[in-house]
């Protein structure tokens, strides 16, 4: 297993334990696989790559509440992966390059890949995403959908602009990962939190009048 960047490396000795980062895990094929892919509690950006499959599939955990947000970069046949989140097996299909799963901590979602795979993932706090909420005038959200495979648009397009940062030795800025993860964390809101119809309606006009997400997914990171 070969590191481009661990989280000691993105992270200076100035820089706050609760800091976002990025990391590049790259797989060699060979090296055993952990069974718990285990995140930190703060937003952080994760490219995990294989030039194989996975053995037996792993489980993410997060130590705090959190989304994750994995996608992927490259196609796998159907009968190459499997998702379960709350021990329930996923009904899945052919994966598509950038399509995405948005999947809570709190089921243990489960992967496994069966052929080489190269993925992108998000984890998110939760709160995070309620600063956010409260940020604009609404409240906290109670739950976000589940989704698996989706075409969303804007998060493939975000991921497009982040990804010839990821595994660079000059690293991402903690300011231009806030606004990242600002960026997410607005949509996700938008697009998979459970709101009241009222509150879903609020924050929409509010996204369509300031333009926000049209204007920050097209947004370089430097």
């Amino acid at each position: 297993m070969h590191k481009n960047t661990s989280p000691n490396a993105d992270k200076s000795p100035q820089t706050p334990p609760e800091a976002p980062f990025t990391t590049f895990i790259q797989l060699d094929g060979k090296s055993p696989v952990p069974s718990q892919f285990r995140t930190p509690g703060t937003f952080t950006i994760t490219r995990l790559q294989s030039p194989t499959g996975l053995p037996d599939r792993i489980t993410k955990l997060s130590p705090v509440p959190a989304v994750l947000v994995s996608i992927s970069l490259k196609s796998l046949p159907s009968s190459s992966y499997q998702v379960w989140t709350a021990d329930k097996l996923i009904a899945t299909s052919i994966v598509h390059p950038f399509r995405s799963n948005v999947i809570d901590f709190d089921s243990q979602p489960r992967c496994w890949a069966g052929s080489a795979f190269d993925y992108v993932h998000y984890s998110v706090p939760r709160k995070g995403l309620d600063d956010i909420a409260e940020d604009l005038g609404f409240g906290r959200v109670s739950d976000y959908r589940l989704a698996v495979l989706e075409d969303d648009l804007v998060v493939a397009q975000i991921t497009k602009s982040i990804l010839p940062f990821l595994g660079r030795s000059d690293r991402l800025s903690v300011l231009a990962l806030d606004q990242f993860s600002l960026v997410l964390g607005a949509h996700l809101l938008q697009q998979y939190g459970v709101l009241q119809k009222t509150a879903r309606f609020f924050m929409k006009t509010c996204m369509a009048g300031s333009g926000f997400l049209t204007l920050h997914a097209n947004a370089d990171f430097p």
